[in-house]
């Protein structure tokens, strides 16, 4: 299924509370020779950020877990992360194959030394506490090195993209074994109204920084229901900067995107947030008419 949100764009620095400063986006930036990536640099080579295509296969003993992945990095910091509450029945990958679940997040990867780590949420305390066998009720996570030069047998790196595919397997890697990476924004929470219509539907929240497009967060809720409809997306917000927050729902339940503005679309919104020196908290009313088209390319 094709859906993903863009979210919040560079990494923040750690800096004296209340107060944020840009981390040293060079690092993320193609060189002038275009080095970076199996893909090499864009024509123009000013493409800072990468779209992202993660598809995860075989994870059937994981549908109730809570799932998550985040892109770090060399320096430890997380620079977009996403969600699926649960992880929910599989959607139709790339080969239509339907044990796949495919997560687009555009603009996703910046330039630069960056790992994909990943974790299903065993023990279900919504965070992640270490790797273990279903016997120790710890998490099960893993780890791709090396992002924007992904091996062969992982993926394939392009100059606008990062197409990567995990296979389950039980070779767990522990997520923090660089030490624990670090989210250094605020937090966003989200409410999302008018819901009801959406019952039973994938719907896919993201959180994206209109100045860079880069989708910063995503939160996807596989099957919405009544007793599930808010949502935090972890320490990626800036103060006093505003955010593209995307929604798309599945309406036809067929696991492909359609534009919200076609005959047979579906549900795309869009709103602004403005984050405050506490993160962002709002609330987004879907029973408003459908109209947004969500973005699933940079920019």
């Amino acid at each position: 299924m094709r859906t993903a949100i863009t979210l919040l764009g560079a990494a923040l620095a750690l800096a004296t509370p209340g107060c944020f400063a840009v981390t040293d986006l060079d690092r993320f930036e193609p060189d002038p020779a275009g080095a970076g990536g199996t893909g090499g640099s864009d024509s123009a080579g000013t493409i800072p950020y990468r779209d992202l295509r993660f598809t995860v296969r075989g994870m059937k003993p994981h549908t109730k877990h809570m799932f998550q992945y985040r892109v770090v990095t060399d320096q430890n910091i997380v620079v977009s992360t996403g969600r699926l509450v649960p992880f929910g029945p599989a959607t139709k990958g790339p080969m239509n194959d339907p044990i796949d679940t495919l997560i687009e997040v555009p603009g996703g990867v910046p330039r630069g030394a960056v790992r994909l780590d990943f974790y299903a949420d065993l023990d279900g305390t919504g965070a992640y506490e270490g790797v273990g066998l279903l016997a120790d009720k710890k998490d099960h996570a893993w780890i791709i090195d090396d992002l924007n030069e992904p091996p062969p047998s992982v993926g394939i790196a392009s100059p606008t993209s990062i197409d990567v595919t995990f296979s389950h397997n039980t070779e767990f890697i522990d997520i923090n074994r660089d030490g624990v990476a670090q989210y250094i924004g605020l937090d966003t929470r989200i409410e999302l109204t008018g819901t009801s219509a959406l019952f039973g539907r994938l719907v896919e929240v993201r959180l994206i920084n209109p100045l860079n497009k880069h989708t910063v967060g995503l939160h996807r809720f596989p099957q919405l229901d009544a007793s599930n409809t808010s949502l935090v997306i972890e320490g990626m917000v800036e103060p006093e900067v505003d955010y593209d927050l995307e929604v798309y729902a599945d309406l036809n339940g067929d696991g492909i995107y359609q534009d919200p503005t076609g005959p047979d679309g579906d549900g795309g919104w869009r709103t602004t947030v403005t984050a405050t020196e506490e993160g962002v908290t709002a609330s987004f009313d879907l029973s408003a008419p459908s109209s947004a088209s969500v973005r699933f390319s940079y920019p």
